[in-house]
C-alpha cells in the first residue's frame, strides 16, 4: 500500500455524481493528483499497468492519476467522485505519513462515504469555501487511512449485515413508494429495530436515505434529459411534484432547478449520454 506524507493543503479539482446505463472510458494521466471513488450501485472494471480488477458497491477507489486507466461496465452503475490535487511525497516513515491503498472493501456505507458525499455537497453549494473543502479532504484521508489500518475497513455484526441487506432492497426498489416498516419486514425485524441500527451506521434516518438518493436521481434526470420536474419524480415513485419540491428544499437549502444550474455543468450533462459510447474518453471516472 502506497504511504505519503502530505507536504500542503490539497485543491479541489472536480467533485461530482456520475450514473450511465454502460460504460467505457479512458482514465487519462493527471500528474500531482489524486482521485477517490466509490461505488453507490453496480460494478466497474478497470485496467491499468498494475493490473486489473473489479469494484463493487461501497467499495473505495484511490487512483494517484500517474498511469492511463481504462474503466468499463456493461451494466447500469453509479460512483462519486473527487479529485483533488495533493502536494505529497511517497516515505516510509515520518509523523505524518498516511496510507492510501488502491481500494478498500466497505459492506455499508460508512464515514469515507459520508465524507465523499459532503466534500460533493459543498462544492455544489459553496464552490468558493476552498478552505472547508481542502479540510474536509484532510479528513477524508484520515478515514482512509484508518481504515486501511483494519480489516479491509469490513464490519461483519448481524446489524451491519441488516443494514447491507436494507440496501439492496432499497436499491432495487427505488422505482417505487418505500416504506420503513415495508423493509423491516422484509428483513423480518421490527421497524423501531431497524430504523436504530440503519441510523447508527449511516448517521441518518432510513426514509430521509432513501428520499436523497431518489432526489438525486430526479434532480440528475431533470438535467440530462431535460424532463420537467412531475415526469423525473414519478420514475421515483412520487405523485406530488410540490412535495418532492419542499421535500428537496428541506434537505438540501434550496430549490431543486437551482441546484441543477449550480451542479451539472454543460459537459457534465452531456457525460451521460458520451460514457455510452465504447471508447469514450473522459478525465475522471
Amino acid at each position: 500500500m502506497p504511504k505519503i506524507e502530505i507536504l500542503g493543503l490539497p485543491e479541489l479539482t472536480f467533485a461530482h455524481v456520475f450514473s450511465a446505463p454502460t460504460y467505457d472510458n479512458v482514465i487519462p494521466i493527471r500528474t500531482g493528483h489524486l482521485e477517490i471513488s466509490y461505488v453507490v450501485e453496480g460494478t466497474i472494471r478497470f485496467e491499468d499497468g498494475d493490473g486489473f480488477g473489479i469494484r463493487r458497491q461501497y467499495e473505495v477507489i484511490c487512483n494517484f492519476r500517474n498511469s492511463e486507466r481504462r474503466v468499463t461496465s456493461d451494466n447500469f452503475h453509479e460512483h462519486h467522485t473527487v479529485c483533488f490535487k495533493l502536494p505529497y511525497r511517497e516515505t516510509q516513515s515520518g509523523e505524518n505519513v498516511l496510507t492510501v491503498p488502491s481500494s478498500i472493501c466497505f459492506v455499508e456505507y460508512g464515514e469515507v462515504h459520508r465524507l465523499i458525499d459532503g466534500i460533493i455537497h459543498c462544492y455544489t453549494l459553496y464552490p468558493n469555501r476552498k478552505n472547508l473543502i481542502s479540510g474536509m479532504i484532510l479528513q477524508l484521508l484520515d478515514e482512509i487511512n484508518e481504515a486501511s489500518l483494519t480489516s479491509d475497513g469490513r464490519r461483519r455484526d448481524t446489524a451491519s449485515l441488516y443494514v447491507y441487506k436494507a440496501k439492496e432492497y432499497i436499491y432495487k426498489n427505488l422505482t417505487r413508494p418505500l416504506t420503513q416498516r415495508e423493509i423491516a419486514e422484509w428483513l423480518n425485524i421490527t421497524p423501531e429495530y431497524f430504523s436504530s441500527i440503519f441510523k447508527a451506521a449511516c448517521g441518518e434516518s432510513p426514509m430521509r436515505f432513501i428520499n436523497k438518493i431518489k432526489l438525486s436521481r430526479i434532480r440528475m434526470l431533470m438535467a440530462r434529459e431535460n424532463l420537467r420536474l412531475y415526469e423525473a419524480a414519478e420514475r421515483f415513485g412520487y405523485t406530488d411534484p410540490n412535495y418532492v419540491s419542499k421535500l428537496y428544499k428541506k434537505l438540501y437549502g434550496q430549490n431543486i432547478t437551482d441546484s441543477i444550474t449550480v451542479k451539472f455543468s454543460k459537459s457534465e450533462i452531456q457525460a451521460g449520454e458520451g460514457a455510452k459510447k465504447r471508447g469514450a474518453r473522459r478525465d475522471d471516472i
